[in-house]
């Protein structure tokens, strides 16, 4: 049996197109390389293509449309995100749902302020772990780049002790602590995590950046839709289990994919 090996292995979703192009220059004549990309994420979306960025993958493609990762539902409400968009282009890929494995629908917990936000993450992850069948490294905490993972890091810890939670932004505390622990990362970090239960914090925070009053109509608009595929990559990492945390209301596409509680 013969196995081929690539020269090189990447998942390039999220790279400028600079940075494949200078992958490309550093392959000899007779290298290989093997991509991976989300074509509802990334550099794709913006409208470029893999010739333009210097690979000729034509004849030499395959999409799969079957996630391993989530269940139906969890990814039934992501995917609104992107068809809330009008997302009608050829590399918008819409998975095989019904083979995917079935569970609750994702939550969505609305608060007034940052504040009671924080309150209601922390009463929700206490309750998850009361139930004693979710270990703590099946936990991952996301968070929007209002949050500081350092801060939130202290708050999980003075409420469910000291040592049950990694920062993984932070290198020092990812080379010594990761194990039988809460994973927590910024949003922009989660790109290929995946865990039993997620949380995401700071939904709120991630949806008002397109509103910022200095943006032109352009910007706006390309602002919200990295932010919606933001948002979709952080609610993709979560296997049976998700809770968002949000101080803005979500867009009405996920009104009956979610369970809601609260109010903002």
């Amino acid at each position: 049996m013969i196995l081929y090996t690539p020269d090189l292995t990447i998942a390039p979703q999220f790279f400028e197109p600079s940075w494949l192009q200078l992958v490309r220059q550093s392959l000899n004549s007779h290298s290989s390389i093997f991509l991976c990309a989300d074509p509802n994420q990334g550099f794709l979306k913006s409208r470029l293509s893999w010739k333009s960025v210097g690979f000729n993958v034509r004849g030499r493609t395959k999409k799969l449309s079957y996630s391993y990762r989530t269940t139906y539902e969890i990814m039934v409400a992501a995917n609104a995100l992107l068809e809330f968009m009008d997302e009608n282009s050829e590399d918008f890929v819409r998975p095989d749902l019904e083979r995917m494995e079935r569970g609750g629908k994702p939550q969505v917990v609305y608060s007034s302020t940052v504040q009671d936000e924080q309150k209601r993450f922390v009463n929700e992850l206490k309750s998850c772990l009361q139930k004693g069948e979710i270990p703590l490294h099946q936990i991952m905490v996301l968070c929007s780049e209002g949050y500081s993972p350092w801060n939130l890091k202290r708050l999980i810890e003075q409420e469910i002790g000291t040592g049950s939670v990694v920062n993984c932004n932070d290198q020092k505390d990812l080379k010594y602590n990761l194990g039988e622990k809460i994973r927590l990362m910024n949003i922009n970090s989660c790109t290929g995590m995946e865990s039993g239960v997620t949380f995401v914090l700071g939904v709120g925070d991630l949806m008002n950046k397109s509103k910022n009053i200095d943006l032109e109509d352009d910007a706006r608009d390309l602002t919200y839709r990295e932010s919606i595929r933001k948002l979709y990559v952080a609610m993709t990492r979560a296997g049976q289990k998700l809770v968002l945390f949000s101080t803005e209301e979500l867009p009405d596409s996920l009104s009956f994919l979610v369970d809601s509680s609260g109010s903002v």
